[in-house]
Formats: structure tokens, C-alpha cells, sequence
């Protein structure tokens, strides 16, 4: 619930989930609707990651389908430059029904209703420029059309109830029924390139791209509802005069005060480029680097927006990245070692953070917002040991390394928002969803178990470090349900045979055979504090047969 609504938090507390719970005071003296109160009485799930639960009568499911062709056209002229296209259509239908709160209240039931359209059309030249050496240059066009509806039959948010006499009580309303979200979007992007790899020795090789994109995005969407009672709720936040919502409709209240469907257009051009140079010190030993920019387009978040104004596009976010590297074949090709270092410099990053609601009703929002300037440096390393003294052993390992941060002063809120005045500077945090080290290995031994059949075991180990939810988890891991990401590590193993010739294979799988818990995503949205916990052990066996 909103935080200024849960009981103080002492340090002893905080690994007891009980005691993020509103004040037990509150629930007493019944001052809670009947279904918040259903929900605060049920069980804390236990360190179990089979542990949860359903609606009552509600029927999940993932009902999709996808549907693709394309068509690929070449001709090879006498001068030997070979003309492309490239064509293709894309279609996809969504119609899922999700429970995902995880208890046997209705508190977040969804039913996703999306599709995607999408036509692609490219045109190319190439050839050849010997010793390896290429060059393309061609243009291509591309059409996408996105539309997603988002239905909520029932939900149980404090947000959502709006009962006298609760602490978060604004007016006598029941919980708000058949709320919907809608976003939709038509993207047109044109564009035209270049590239060239070229010998300048026979060890030393040059690569260089350039691209030049037009894009354009027409943007619509809103939140919309057919309860009385939530429409009734909205009509008071407009201004004398304006333009309210009809039941079914378009809630979202608008930059001239109106409710209704926002609307959005965002046009924008980049030029991405690439620089490299590959030199061979020996046929298997190569050393690289590399220069690249890159764009990523800017968009309009597909939020719950009460206000136009968590529906204004973030811009385009750009990087730039500088790499360097090796791949070795060392020991007569029984070791195979590759390294590589990197920094990421980017400018206006995409972030999904908050903004305070204009009508000061609804506290902080979800927005996605631009980060002036950011970078990650890192660092990783692989190897696969095949030794001829033990045929069909093979070992790998690697590691990674990254130190994200924000470089520039970045004002935001955390997950849990007080006031609008409870802001963080969020300069030198690292992002989201980024740990620090990284690691993986494993091990695979096969062999001919008879003249006809080829046997294998092998193992897999992985573990990560910790990892924050969010901006400001620190902070927010003080006031509320930790998102804080754990570390954790990983075991699976394997054993299977096939058919010497390939033709057939059965393998027998474990997947995290310790049952290790723990959590892979750690988010707060609404007022919910949501954590998606990994598989739990899981076994199975696959067959597959290859007819060809």
C-alpha cells in the first residue's frame, strides 16, 4: 500500500515481511473494504518458488500465434555485383489471460489483447573486393503497426478503492470495475546504408558502416473504464466545463483538461556508423577494435496513464561504444581463448521512472524518462579447453565484469514515494538489473558407448552477483519490501545418447537441481511490490529425430 500508510520499520524488521504491512490498526477497527482486508489476511509465501495461487474461477491461459514469410531475390550481374530484396511480412495475435498477484484475490487479473502488423522491404547491392574484402550499400523500408488493450475486470489497489473513512479514503466509491488500457502505435522508418570491409594487408583488415534513419511514430492511448462509479470519481479532477468520459470510454485526462484518447507524434533521424580494424598475427590469432554508435528510437511508455502527461515521449537514446579485444587458439587448438573490453557511453538513456500526478490525487506516476548521461565499462573472458588426452572432454568458463553508472545529475523518485518532494539524485547508481560479476562454466564428456551409439554427461554451473530492481533500491529497501535482487547460483546437468550418424538423440535434463530460490525481477508497480522468483528444480527428458 502507498507507503505514508505502513507501519514504521524498525532495522530488526526488516526480514520479516509482516511488518510491511499497513498498520495492523486500521484492519481492526475494520476500516479497510472487505476485499483489501481478504487480501492483507492471507499467508506470507514461504522461501518456496512452487509456492502460489489462483483466482477462483478464472481461467489463465497464453493463447498466441504468430505467422511469417519472406522472400529473398538474387541476381548476379556479369560485372559480379549481386543485387538483393529482401521482403517480408510479419503477423502476431495475442489473447492471454494472466493472473499474476500470485494469491486467490482478485487483485491483478489481466486479459491482453494485442497485435502486430508488420512489413519489411530492403534493396541491396554487394561485391566482392578479394582477400575478404566486401562492400554493400542499399536502402530499406519498414511498417509497423502495434495495438494492445489491456482489461482488468476487478482490482483490489488502495489506489483503486476509494471507501470513506480508510487513511487513503477520498470519496464513498466501491473498487473500480472493467478498467482497461489501451496503446497503440504506427511506426513508419526508412533507410539508407553503406558498408565496407577491405583488406589493407593480407592480416590486416578494415571494416566502416554508415546508416541514415527517418523514422516516424504516431502514438494513441489511454485508460479507460464503463464503472460508474470510477467515472463519477474522474469527472471531480476535471475543470468546470471540460469534456468527461462516456462508460467505456477514454478516461486519461488530457493537456486541455478534457478525458479522452492521447495522442502523440514523434518524428526523428540518426546516423549510426561503425569503425573496426581486425589484424591476424597468425591464422587462428586474431586481435580487434572497434568504434560503433548506435540509436535506440525514442517511444511513449505503455503505461496506466491517469494524465497525458506519462504518455509524453522519451527521444531517441544514443551510444556510443568503444571495444577491444582477442581470440586465440593456443596449446596446438586445445585452449580457446577470447577476451574483450568495452565502454558504453550513453546519452538520454530510456528509463522506466516516475512523475508526480498533475491533479495531486493519484502521487507518483509511471513515465519513461530520459537520463542525461550514463556509461557502462566492462570486461569479460572465455575459455573451452578440448584435451587430446581425454577425447570428448570439453571444459569452458567464463566471467564478466561491469561498473554501470550514472554519470550525470539525474533527479527521480524511488519506488516508494512519499511526496513530490521526495526525490533522489540518482547520480553514480548503477542500472538496474545489472550485477557486477557474472560467471559461468561447465563441463561435457562424450564418448562411443557402442559402434552405433554416442553417450554424453555434462554438467553447467552459474552464478550472478547482486543486482539492484530499481533506481534508488537502497533507499527503497529502507522504507518497504526490499527490491533488492540477491545473488544467487545455478546447477544443471545432463546425460544423453544418440545415434552415431546424428540421426536421433534422447537427453535426460535437470535444471537447477539444488532448487536454489530466488528472485530474477523485483519491481514496484501501483502499489504492489512484485518479485518474479526463478524455476524451482525441474527434470525432463527430450527426443528429437532429423529427417533429412
Amino acid at each position: 500500500l502507498s507507503p505514508q500508510y505502513i507501519s514504521p520499520v524498525t532495522a530488526a524488521q526488516q526480514s520479516d515481511p509482516r511488518s510491511y504491512l499497513p498498520n495492523p490498526a486500521y484492519l481492526a477497527a475494520g476500516i479497510y473494504p472487505a476485499g483489501i482486508a481478504r487480501l492483507l489476511q492471507n499467508p506470507i509465501p514461504p522461501r518456496n518458488n512452487r509456492a502460489a495461487d489462483w483466482d477462483v474461477g478464472t481461467h489463465p491461459r497464453a493463447d498466441q500465434n504468430y505467422f511469417q514469410t519472406s522472400l529473398r531475390l538474387e541476381y548476379e550481374t556479369a560485372g559480379g555485383v549481386t543485387l538483393t530484396s529482401l521482403t517480408a511480412y510479419q503477423r502476431f495475435r495475442q489473447n492471454d489471460q494472466r493472473d499474476i498477484d500470485g494469491v486467490d484475490v482478485n487483485d491483478q487479473f489481466y486479459i491482453i489483447d494485442g497485435k502486430v502488423d508488420s512489413v519489411f522491404q530492403e534493396l541491396r547491392a554487394g561485391g566482392d573486393l578479394g582477400q575478404g574484402g566486401r562492400w554493400i550499400v542499399g536502402a530499406n523500408y519498414a511498417r509497423d503497426v502495434t495495438k494492445e488493450r489491456d482489461d482488468a475486470p476487478d482490482t483490489l489497489q488502495s489506489g483503486s478503492y476509494l471507501t470513506g473513512g480508510s487513511p487513503y479514503s477520498l470519496l464513498p466509491f466501491a473498487p473500480w470495475r472493467d478498467y482497461f488500457v489501451r496503446n497503440d502505435v504506427r511506426a513508419r522508418t526508412l533507410s539508407a546504408f553503406g558498408n565496407l570491409d577491405l583488406a589493407l594487408t593480407d592480416r590486416l583488415m578494415a571494416h566502416a558502416g554508415i546508416r541514415y534513419t527517418d523514422s516516424r511514430q504516431q502514438m494513441a492511448g489511454c485508460t479507460g473504464t464503463a464503472d460508474a462509479n470510477l467515472l463519477a470519481f474522474f469527472r471531480l479532477l476535471l475543470r468546470p466545463g471540460a469534456r468527461a468520459a462516456t462508460p467505456g470510454g477514454c478516461t486519461t485526462i488530457l493537456q486541455n483538461g478534457d478525458q479522452g484518447l492521447t495522442s502523440e507524434q514523434l518524428n526523428e533521424t540518426n546516423v549510426p556508423f561503425q569503425l573496426g580494424l581486425d589484424y591476424k598475427i597468425e591464422p587462428d590469432k586474431l586481435v580487434y577494435a572497434s568504434i560503433r554508435k548506435g540509436f535506440k528510437a525514442g517511444t511513449t511508455p505503455a503505461v496506466v496513464p491517469t494524465s497525458y502527461i506519462q504518455r509524453t515521449p522519451v527521444t531517441q537514446e544514443s551510444l556510443v561504444a568503444y571495444e577491444g579485444g582477442f581470440k586465440l587458439s593456443l596449446m596446438d587448438r586445445q585452449l580457446q581463448l577470447n577476451g574483450a573490453g568495452f565502454i558504453y557511453d550513453y546519452t538520454d538513456k530510456q528509463l522506466l521512472g516516475r512523475i508526480i500526478d498533475p491533479t495531486g490525487v493519484f502521487g507518483a506516476l509511471q513515465a519513461l524518462v530520459n537520463i542525461p548521461k550514463s556509461r557502462v565499462h566492462g570486461a569479460e573472458l572465455t575459455a573451452t579447453v578440448t584435451p587430446r588426452e581425454v577425447r570428448g572432454l570439453t571444459v569452458g568458463a567464463a566471467v564478466t565484469w561491469l561498473d554501470s553508472k550514472v554519470t550525470s545529475n539525474f533527479v527521480n523518485y524511488a519506488s516508494y514515494v512519499a511526496s513530490a518532494a521526495d526525490t533522489i539524485d540518482f547520480k553514480g547508481e548503477p542500472y538496474p538489473y545489472t550485477p557486477r560479476w557474472a560467471v559461468r562454466g561447465g563441463v561435457r564428456y562424450e564418448w562411443m558407448a557402442t559402434d552405433n551409439i554416442r553417450a554424453n554427461v555434462g554438467a553447467n554451473a552459474s552464478a550472478q552477483s547482486r543486482m539492484n530492481g530499481a533506481f534508488g533500491a537502497q533507499k527503497a529497501s529502507r522504507e518497504g519490501p526490499s527490491i533488492l535482487i540477491k545473488p544467487y547460483g545455478l546447477l544443471d546437468l545432463s546425460a544423453g545418447i544418440e545415434a552415431a550418424d546424428r540421426r536421433w538423440r534422447v537427453d535426460l535434463w535437470g535444471r537447477n537441481v539444488t532448487n536454489t530460490y530466488y528472485w530474477n525481477t523485483a519491481f514496484y508497480q501501483s502499489d504492489t511490490t512484485v518479485r518474479y522468483n526463478g524455476m524451482p528444480a525441474t527434470y525432463g527428458v527430450t527426443a528429437s529425430i532429423n529427417f533429412r
